[in-house]
C-alpha cells in the first residue's frame, strides 16, 4: 500500500466513473440563430456534394445508384482540397491582371492555364465585317488649310475588315467547363435577380 502511494499507483480493479456523456447541442431558439444554422448546411461543402449527387440521379441511368456517406465525405474532401491548392494561384494571377478583388476571371484563367499544360495549341485567323466611324483626309487636310478644327469635319460610316485572332486548346477541353461555368453563371444571375424583385 505504501508503494502505491508513493507511486501513485492505482488499483485496476477498481472500476472507474464513467464520465458525464456529452450534452446535446441546445435547439436553435432565436429567428437569428435558426437563420445561422441553415444557412450553414446550405452552404457546406457536403450540401453541394448532396445536391450533385440529387442532380445526378434525376438521369434514368443513375436514379438508382447509392451514394455511401464515406464517399460524400471523400468528394467533399476533395473539393477543400482544390480550393486550397488553387487558392494561392488565383491570388497571382488576380495580381498579374493588377484586379485588387478575385474574380470569376481570374480563377477562370487560373484553371485554364493548369488544363492547357502540355496540350498543343491551335491558331485560327478569321476575317469579321464590321462599321466604323471615319474623316475624309482630303476634307480633313482642306479644313487644316482654312484653320477649321478637325472636329468640324462630318464623320462618315464605312464598312471594313478585321482580322481576329483566336487561340485555344482542343485536347484540354477547357473550352466545355467554360460553357458549363457560363451556363450556371446565367441561371445564378437570373435567380439572383428574380430575389430581388420578389424581395
Amino acid at each position: 500500500k505504501d508503494l502505491k502511494k508513493l507511486y501513485k499507483i492505482s488499483n485496476p480493479r477498481v472500476a472507474r466513473k464513467a464520465e458525464p456523456a456529452a450534452a446535446e447541442p441546445a435547439e436553435p431558439k432565436t429567428p437569428h440563430e435558426k437563420a445561422s444554422k441553415e444557412v450553414c448546411s446550405k452552404t457546406s461543402f457536403m450540401a453541394h456534394v448532396k445536391n450533385i449527387i440529387a442532380a445526378l440521379k434525376e438521369v434514368e441511368e443513375f436514379s438508382t445508384i447509392f451514394v455511401s456517406m464515406n464517399l460524400k465525405v471523400y468528394l467533399s474532401e476533395l473539393i477543400v482540397q482544390f480550393i486550397r491548392r488553387l487558392a494561392s494561384l488565383v491570388d497571382l494571377t488576380t495580381k498579374n491582371m493588377k484586379n485588387k478583388t478575385v474574380s470569376d476571371v481570374s480563377i477562370m484563367k487560373t484553371v485554364e492555364a493548369l488544363l492547357i499544360d502540355g496540350h498543343t495549341r491551335s491558331e485560327t485567323l478569321t476575317l469579321e465585317e464590321t462599321t466604323e466611324l471615319k474623316r475624309d483626309k482630303a476634307t480633313l487636310a482642306a479644313a487644316k488649310e482654312a484653320g477649321l478644327d478637325a472636329s468640324t469635319v462630318p464623320t462618315e460610316e464605312r464598312k471594313v475588315w478585321v482580322a481576329v485572332r483566336t487561340v485555344s486548346h482542343p485536347t484540354s477541353h477547357f473550352d466545355a467547363l467554360a460553357a458549363v461555368v457560363e451556363k450556371k453563371r446565367h441561371i445564378v444571375a437570373a435567380a439572383d435577380v428574380e430575389e430581388d424583385l420578389t424581395a
